[in-house]
């Protein structure tokens, strides 16, 4: 086992966030993005949610 350069859930901790502010935008209905800067931020969403589920290695220093 090795030192991690990060906290190893840092990268669960920045989807989290961004889940949320996407959250608060549908929720609120006042989003200024347009439909496809919006279907661009949910493409971006689901890929981090899809990388996140099936990690491929450890990142270790």
């Amino acid at each position: 086992m090795g030192v991690f350069d990060e906290s190893p859930f840092e990268e669960y901790y920045v989807l989290a966030e961004k889940l949320k502010e996407y959250a608060t935008l549908i929720e609120s209905g006042e989003f200024n993005l347009d439909p496809i800067n919006l279907a661009r931020f949910e493409e971006e969403l689901v890929a981090g949610i899809s990388e996140l589920a099936s990690p491929t290695s450890i990142k270790m220093v």
